[in-house]
């Protein structure tokens, strides 16, 4: 009797793994018809997107002037002595405009060594461009000319910006929102869609450009100090609404 009992026990063994093997079978099949039968009848979730457009315009209440100082000289040490010497002068202005020593960066640097037409070394040339930041308008044209008159022989561009966008931006979000609604109610007149809730939401801001304005400091240096007007920064945001669709 221990011995046929002894002797089923490998077919039980095999006889569960059959059974354990056709349920998960049986289950796997079983959510595949219903994922096909979903997608056949259009039984699913189904959603739309729409898209909406906002601005707001704000006057700038920040300046960004890039001026640039350039020097050459015979050897590398010489160039960056006198270069840094021009530089320091042109600080030193600054702050007799009041600007913080924290709106005043250097973005470039580079020493370059020159050949003449023989294709030999022949000195070496310095560029150096500091970016300031200025809050008082009225001062740019000064800051301007006078830099100019201390060795920042280019002004790279003026760069109006506000510093603080959230109200701005929440005011053109405001509107992009409202038009993208718009178009939903648009949607459900003309197709006879039901929109419900929203299912999701995502925004980016359409780059804008600050007015900029550029030329030699000699220039400045000889003619009356510039007239630079800001105008207004337009801010703009495009939002998409994706709604579930019943």
């Amino acid at each position: 009797m221990l011995d046929k009992l002894c002797s089923c026990e490998p077919h039980k063994k095999v006889f569960y793994l059959v059974v354990i093997f056709l349920a998960g079978l049986f289950i796997f099949w079983g959510f595949r018809i219903v994922e096909m039968y979903t997608s056949i009848t259009g039984n699913y979730p189904r959603e739309i997107t729409v898209e909406g457009d906002g601005k707001a315009y704000v006057t700038p209440n920040i300046a960004s002037i890039t001026l640039g100082v350039m020097t050459n000289g015979k050897t590398s040490e010489l160039t960056v002595a006198e270069n840094s010497k021009k530089v320091n002068k042109i600080i030193e202005e600054l702050k007799n405009f009041k600007i913080d020593p924290k709106d005043i960066r250097t973005t470039d640097y580079y020493l370059n060594q020159g050949y003449n037409y023989e294709g030999k070394p022949d000195g070496y040339t310095l560029n150096q461009s500091l970016v300031v930041k200025v809050k008082d308008f009225n001062q740019i044209g000064e800051i301007i000319s006078k830099t100019a008159k201390l060795g920042a022989n280019s002004v790279g561009g003026i760069v109006f910006d506000v510093d603080n966008k959230v109200e701005v931006k929440s005011r053109a979000r405001e509107e992009a929102i409202k038009n993208a609604k718009a178009t939903a109610v648009n949607i459900e007149k003309q197709t006879g869609l039901h929109l419900t809730k929203v299912k999701n939401y995502y925004e980016y801001e359409n780059p804008s450009y600050g007015g900029g304005m550029g030329g030699g400091g000699e220039m400045m240096a000889l003619s009356p100090s510039p007239n630079v007007q800001p105008g207004q920064q337009e801010i703009s945001l495009k939002v998409t609404l994706t709604y579930q669709v019943d």
